[in-house]
């Protein structure tokens, strides 16, 4: 894979929700060393074997609340899975994990490097938006000033990139855009990843609640509208635009249901979902045999993890690094990956996943470490009293924050809570509304640990946002330094792969030394589908679905 355009990653609320994935052809392996990294697996079929029409029936873990992408609250897999259907994206990622432009959008990107670097896009001059407004450099425009940082009005997830541009201007019409860089940025690819019109985006205002439980247009193969969102089924229903420019889709519908837990894995074994994500032992054990079922098997482009916060009781690092020292990561991913059909390896790095060209193993040695740890913690103050930590009268009980009706999150928890156990450490586990998990609590930093995953996007700039300081970032935990900062500020403008990735381990080696977090293993995605669907399934790193041909046979 591309070490210099790999690793940008977003929130995945459920470790057993399903994101809507893409897939690439071939039978479901017999034994775990049969899946090659980089391999996906879709049934692929040219559109002339399948069906016109029919239903797609997915699950999703939740329905979004807040659809401008770029917003804080807005950064999730769901959130992205959906879009990729229905709104413009100037870069898609093919079968070989590499960006190319979706010439549906966009037909052209011309990069000029040297004393400024400048990328002049020329947009598609039949594409516009459900309303029949074209798609302008205005939209482009809109964009940027929305995520580049000037204005703190603009409550967005991450600037990265976007606040390295100078100017954002009109070349030799409305459908020319210009942008120029007032600093070199390598990962310019990942720019507008979702394009959002300029009418419904042109003020703070609309930047962070126009589109909250609102979508005024879309503009993709399938619309996205409001009403076709049901509060009481808790489905949101894509249909063809009419007015879509390209190739038709194949399906009449998509239907996108929300389920928690293992109420999916339920739903498919009573055949009310064609296809359903199994990426943990218990969920692939309750499908592996199911009837009119197959599985397609996948490397994944997101890795489970443990976020630690600075805010309370672990605000010291040498705290963060006995807590860390105690906890047998092995023994997390062995507890929900050993029985699936793939080798599953910890995760070493911060910013790589084990299938990258760029990963190194930069984990402390020697670790997990039980007894270091307890030495530790005495020397940082924190005494045993009982079966427990006690520092100038207070307990050493860290919050353990995970979403209802996860089982995945619940189950590792517990082990947490078990393998901290014995250095007498008493993590309380807290469960909180699946809707209130980021907006309540990892977004403001309301915990002591908590445990989710983190899907990449393709590009490593997005990655940044997680492990740098400053207020604009995903850094839940804000635990950083002033040299991960400059190191990964470097990175973001190096275009040399190799200096890219020597800065990136360099920068991965001092968040380990903080504490910051403890990658788990790289997620497979191994999914359960009807034998029938054609061009969908387990798609592997970033390569996703191209929406017009995904059907069933005939």
């Amino acid at each position: 894979m591309n070490g210099s355009t790999r690793n940008r990653l977003i929130i995945i609320l459920a470790l057993a929700g399903l994101a809507l994935s893409a897939c690439a052809g071939g039978a479901a392996p017999e034994s775990k060393d049969e899946v090659e990294a980089g391999a996906s697996q879709i049934n692929p079929h040219p559109v002339e074997d399948l069906q016109p029409g029919g239903t797609l029936r997915a699950a999703i873990p939740q329905i979004p609340q807040q659809w401008n992408f770029y917003q804080v609250d807005g950064t999730l897999a769901v959130t992205s899975s959906i879009l990729g259907a229905t709104f413009p994206q100037v870069f898609r990622f093919n079968e070989r994990n590499e960006p190319e432009l979706d010439r549906n959008y966009v037909t052209d990107a011309r990069l000029e490097t040297g004393d400024t670097q400048r990328v002049t896009y020329r947009i598609n001059e039949r594409a516009a938006w459900s309303d029949g407004t074209p798609i302008t450099w205005r939209d482009f425009e809109a964009v940027w000033r929305g995520n580049s940082g000037a204005d703190p009005a603009y409550l967005s997830g991450n600037i990265t990139g976007y606040s390295s541009i100078s100017s954002v201007t009109a070349g030799a019409d409305d459908r020319e855009v210009v942008v120029t860089f007032s600093t070199p940025f390598a990962d310019w690819k990942k720019l507008f990843v979702v394009l959002y019109p300029a009418q419904y985006y042109s003020s703070s205002a609309d930047f962070n609640t126009g589109w909250l439980e609102k979508i005024p247009v879309s503009a993709g193969p399938f619309r996205l509208s409001i009403e076709n969102i049901s509060q009481t089924a808790q489905t949101v229903t894509l249909v063809p635009d009419p007015g879509w420019w390209g190739e038709k889709p194949v399906l009449d519908s998509v239907v996108l249901r929300s389920l928690e837990g293992n109420a999916d894995i339920d739903a498919y074994l009573n055949n009310e979902l064609d296809v359903v994500l199994t990426s943990s032992g218990t969920r692939f054990g309750r499908v592996k045999d199911a009837p009119s079922s197959e599985i397609r098997v996948a490397s994944g482009s997101a890795f489970s993890h443990i976020t630690f916060g600075s805010g309370g009781l672990l605000a010291d690092t040498d705290t963060r690094r006995a807590l860390q020292a105690a906890i047998d990561r092995r023994a997390l991913a062995a507890s929900i990956y050993s029985s699936l059909p793939y080798r599953v390896e910890p995760l070493n790095n911060h910013f790589y996943l084990n299938t990258d060209r760029g990963y190194t193993d930069n984990a402390p040695a020697g670790e997990p470490d039980p007894q270091r740890a307890a030495e530790a913690l005495d020397h940082a103050g924190w005494k045993v009293s009982g079966d427990a930590r006690v520092k100038d009268g207070v307990t050493l009980a860290p919050r353990l924050v995970i979403p209802a009706a996860t089982p995945t999150s619940q189950q590792l928890a517990e082990l947490v809570q078990a393998q901290l156990a014995a250095v007498q450490v008493k993590v309380e586990i807290v469960t909180v509304p699946s809707e209130a998990f980021f907006r309540d609590n990892v977004t403001p930093g309301n915990f002591d640990l908590t445990i989710f995953s983190w899907a990449s996007t393709g590009f490593l700039a997005d990655s940044v946002s997680i492990y740098q300081a400053g207020d604009k970032t995903q850094n839940y935990g804000k635990i950083s330094t002033e040299k991960i900062t400059d190191l990964l500020t470097q990175a973001n403008a190096e275009l040399d792969p190799k200096k890219l990735a020597d800065l990136t381990n360099q920068a991965d080696r001092l968040v380990w030394e903080e504490g910051h977090s403890l990658p788990i293993a790289q997620t497979p995605r191994v999914v359960a589908i009807r034998p029938g669907i054609a061009n969908y399934g387990a798609f592997a790193g970033n390569f996703g679905p191209d929406w017009t041909t995904v059907g069933w046979l005939k």
